[in-house]
């Protein structure tokens, strides 16, 4: 849409992201002339990040992690969907080509996805997806049902889904094989509290995972 459109408002947030921009390149260009230069010609990230497509969470503020150390793919609710083309090609070029060694699927706290699936309404053309965390809560019903705080049954099923979904990652044979063969890549299962800007690791145990399905 032509920017004349826009109240003079959004008019000013749309040019104020150029604005920073500038400024941000600017400012590590002064710390190192070769930043820029250095990170066109490869990259090489340790972690690859699942996480939720929620705009309150910014991972590279929020780790401290600069340009260049995470591989991210980003969806509603943070879910490991296997029938997802577009998260097994990022899963596979980063295990394969990157060479990645820990795979992070990381949920949060009031989290809008989760609680469209846990709100009992249909959403259209979203419930497929939402689908997908209804299974989870399905598994989990009877602790679920006996919370009375939503607020609080919310935040588990999205703890619960977190785990959930690195459990789909287990199922992936290059992921297995990389594992069983290298020791990597790890899976880590992570929830980001939002009303205390921390993050929590869940302690997904692979091994075990791993030793229950023999």
């Amino acid at each position: 849409m032509p920017l004349h459109k826009l109240n003079e408002e959004d008019q000013e947030l749309y040019n104020r992201i150029f604005q920073q921009n500038r400024k941000w390149a600017d400012d590590k260009k002064k710390r190192d002339r070769s930043f820029f230069t250095a990170h066109f010609k490869e990259q090489d990230p340790h972690f690859l990040y699942i996480g939720c497509s929620d705009s309150r969470v910014p991972i590279g503020d929020l780790t401290g992690m600069d340009i260049g150390d995470i591989f991210v793919h980003r969806n509603i609710a943070n879910v490991v969907s296997l029938d997802d083309d577009n998260i097994m090609a990022v899963l596979q070029y980063g295990v394969e080509v990157l060479k990645i060694k820990h795979i992070v699927v990381s949920g949060h706290h009031g989290c809008g996805g989760v609680n469209a699936a846990n709100s009992g309404v249909h959403y259209g053309k979203m419930d497929s997806w939402l689908d997908k965390i209804r299974d989870v809560r399905l598994r989990h019903a009877s602790e679920l049902d006996g919370i009375s705080d939503k607020n609080i049954e919310n935040d588990l099923l999205a703890e619960y889904n977190v785990i959930a979904q690195c459990e789909n990652l287990m199922q992936i044979d290059f992921i297995r094989k990389g594992y069983e063969e290298n020791g990597f890549p790890l899976v880590h299962a992570w929830v980001y509290d939002m009303r205390t800007g921390l993050l929590h690791d869940m302690e997904f145990d692979m091994d075990a995972y791993l030793d229950n399905k023999k």
